[in-house]
C-alpha cells in the first residue's frame, strides 16, 4: 500500500500504537493495523519498543543508536514510514474508545471460570491494604474492581476501552461501591490518573496469550501509574507446553487426510498429493477448550518454554528449549498453557490438572514423525501472536 504524506516535528511526541506483529519464516516481520501492513526487518522492533512510552524523535535516537548499527537517516526514514501507516502516532492524539471485548458472551464464559475469578479475588483480598490506591486494568465487569474495593481499597480505578464501560459502571453502583471505584474510559496507554497506585490489577490475557497485547500494555500502566515498590497482580507469567497424541477428527480441520484426498480424486479427476505434502511439513495452529485437549494422552513431559517477570521490562528475545517425547504418535500436538503468579499462589490452565477453564489452549501440530523436537518462541514487548517454531531434533 502507499504510504501517506503525513509527517512529524523531531521534537513532537510519538507514542507506538497497537498493532499485530507476525514473524515471518524467511527473517522478517509482519505488522499490521487495521488495513495498514509493513513487512520489514527485526529491527523495526526496536522503534516500537522504544516508542512503547511517549518520546520525541530526538530522545529516540539516540537510544535506536546505542541498540542498533542502523544509521540516523536510515531510523529517521522508518520512523516516518511507521507514523505514516499509524503504527507511531502522536502521543497527544485521543483514540476513541474502541469495543474491544465488549462482548456480553467473553464477560459471561469469565464469570462462570470459578478458578480463574476465585484465583484472582483470592490474591486482591492477600495484596490490598486498608486504604491502597488500585488500578484494574481491563475491568470488563468491574468485578476485581469492587474485590478490591471490599478488601479496603481508598480508590480504586477501573479502565476500560470497550462499550462495555457504561454496564460495568452499573454493575459497581448496584453493588455499593461508586464512591470507591472510578471507571475511566479509554485505553489505558491514552489515559492519565491523578495518582499513582499501589497495586496494579490485570488480568488481559486472551486464548492466544499476547493477543490482548499483555506485554504492552502491563509495562505501560506500570511505568505510568504504579509507585515504586507496588504490587502487582499477578506478578508473573509462564508460558509452557507438553506433545500430546491428537485424534485425527482434531487434526482434520488443518490436515489433509488419505480419506480427502481419495475423495477429491474421485469428485474433481484431479491429484492433490503435493496439497496433503504440504499440510504434513507444516506447524499449524488450534486453539481448543481444555475439555477436549485434557482428553488426550499426554506423551511428553511438561516444559517451560518461556516465562516473564511482570516487574521487570519486556524485550525482544527468543527462547529455545528440546522436549523428548515418551512415544511416536501419528498426530504429535504441542498443547500450550499458562501459569499466572499471585506471589506464592499460581493460576494454571494446564488441562492435565484442570478442564474447566474458559480459556481455549492455542495447540501447535507439527510435521509428524520426530521424537524429539527443537522449540524456539519469540517475544516481545508489543508482541500480540504466540510465535514458535518446531524443528525435528530426532538425528
Amino acid at each position: 500500500m502507499e504510504s501517506s504524506t503525513k509527517t512529524f516535528a523531531l521534537d513532537q511526541r510519538l507514542i507506538a500504537n497497537d498493532v499485530s506483529v507476525a514473524f515471518e519464516t524467511h527473517g522478517m516481520v509482519t505488522l499490521k493495523r487495521g488495513g495498514a501492513a509493513l513487512s520489514a526487518t527485526p529491527s523495526v522492533l526496536r522503534i516500537l519498543e522504544t516508542f512503547a512510552r511517549p518520546m520525541t524523535v530526538i530522545e529516540a535516537l539516540p537510544i535506536l543508536a546505542a541498540k542498533s548499527k542502523a544509521a540516523f537517516v536510515e531510523s529517521t526514514a522508518l520512523i516516518s514510514e511507521l507514523f505514516a501507516l499509524g503504527f507511531l502516532r502522536d502521543a497527544a492524539a485521543t483514540l476513541p474508545a474502541g469495543r474491544f471485548h465488549g462482548e456480553i458472551g467473553m464477560h459471561i464464559a469469565m464469570l462462570n471460570d470459578a478458578a480463574r475469578t476465585m484465583a484472582y479475588l483470592s490474591a486482591i483480598t492477600r495484596s490490598v491494604r486498608p486504604g491502597d490506591v488500585v488500578v484494574d486494568l481491563g475491568t470488563g465487569t468491574g468485578v476485581l474492581a469492587m474485590a478490591a474495593a471490599r478488601a479496603g481499597a481508598a480508590r480504586v480505578y477501573a479502565i476500560e476501552a470497550s462499550s462495555f464501560a457504561d454496564t460495568a459502571e452499573e454493575i459497581i453502583a448496584a453493588n455499593g461501591f461508586a464512591d470507591v471505584v472510578k471507571v475511566v474510559r479509554g485505553w489505558s496507554t491514552d489515559v492519565e490518573l491523578p495518582e499513582r497506585a499501589d497495586v496494579l490489577v490485570s488480568e488481559i490475557i486472551g486464548n492466544d496469550p499476547f493477543a490482548e497485547g499483555v506485554l504492552h500494555y502491563i509495562g505501560d500502566a506500570r511505568r505510568r501509574f504504579l509507585k515504586q515498590g507496588g504490587r502487582l497482580l499477578p506478578d508473573r507469567i509462564a508460558l509452557s507446553g507438553y506433545f500430546a497424541a491428537a485424534p485425527e477428527s482434531a487434526v482434520a480441520e488443518r490436515r489433509v487426510m488419505a480419506t480427502d484426498q481419495n475423495r477429491w480424486q474421485a469428485d474433481y479427476g484431479f491429484n492433490f498429493a503435493a496439497l496433503a505434502g504440504l499440510t504434513q511439513r507444516s506447524t499449524m495452529r488450534l486453539y481448543l477448550p481444555p475439555a477436549t485437549t485434557g482428553l488426550w494422552t499426554p506423551c511428553s513431559e511438561a516444559a517451560c518454554v518461556w516465562s516473564h517477570r511482570f516487574g521487570n521490562e519486556a524485550a525482544a528475545d527468543t527462547t529455545s528449549v528440546l522436549v523428548k517425547l515418551d512415544a511416536t504418535p501419528e498426530h504429535p500436538a504441542f498443547v500450550w498453557f499458562i501459569d499466572l503468579g499471585f506471589d506464592a499462589a499460581v493460576l494454571s490452565t494446564d488441562p492435565r490438572l484442570d478442564r474447566t477453564s474458559h480459556w481455549q489452549l492455542p495447540v501447535d501440530l507439527p510435521t509428524p514423525g520426530a521424537n524429539r523436537y527443537r522449540i524456539e518462541l519469540r517475544t516481545s514487548a508489543i508482541a500480540q501472536r504466540l510465535v514458535a517454531s518446531f524443528k525435528s531434533a530426532s538425528h
